[in-house]
């Protein structure tokens, strides 16, 4: 079963190259369309439903925030695209949503599709993409919360609740403060 993929990008070169990569490497998606704009992207997405985007960040005419404040379901998976290292970046990483760097690499391009595929059939992209919106919309001196995957699903953990983190092999594990009297402790964590 091939998911539906649309592709914003308003450089046209870049649209028609990720769209090539897309359609000669990615046999799981099929390019449902292209959009060169926010307004574009928006009628596309609230009309077609794609369940994965590839989102430049910064466009002539906005930017993919833009887009995800504007769409009306956010039940699709985002893999944003950008030649820019900076604040976006942050707010990507807070929220586990992938993303690429200009130049695409394909063997990322590769394991960014894989991820958002395996994804597609769990839990949580709307909730994903709302704790996004919610980072980056938040003052630099109030908390943000990340996603965390675990074996039961996807959970939200606030980072002030996060004391430390210890790698292990490929893994992880993530110490919590426990939580306060009178509060139940987050299945999966």
């Amino acid at each position: 079963m091939k998911h539906s993929a649309l592709i914003v990008e308003d450089e046209k070169l870049s649209r028609d190259f990720l769209s090539n990569l897309v359609r000669d490497f990615c046999p799981q998606l099929e390019v449902a369309g292209t959009a060169s704009s926010v307004d574009e992207a928006v009628a596309f997405i609230n009309q077609h439903h794609p369940r994965i985007v590839f989102m430049d960040i910064e466009m002539q005419t906005g930017t993919a925030f833009d887009v995800l404040q504007q769409v009306s379901d956010h039940q699709f998976h985002v893999i944003f695209t950008t030649a820019f290292d900076h604040y976006a970046i942050q707010a990507i990483k807070f929220s586990a949503v992938d993303y690429l760097l200009k130049p695409i690499n394909l063997e990322e391009l590769e394991q960014a599709v894989a991820k958002a595929v395996k994804q597609l059939g769990g839990q949580g992209e709307d909730q994903r993409l709302e704790v996004l919106l919610r980072n980056f919309r938040k003052a630099s001196d109030e908390d943000y919360s990340i996603s965390l995957s675990t074996s039961e699903g996807v959970d939200y953990i606030s980072l002030s609740n996060i004391i430390r983190l210890e790698a292990k092999g490929p893994y992880t594990i993530f110490f919590l403060r426990p939580p306060d009297h009178g509060e139940q402790e987050p299945e999966g964590i």
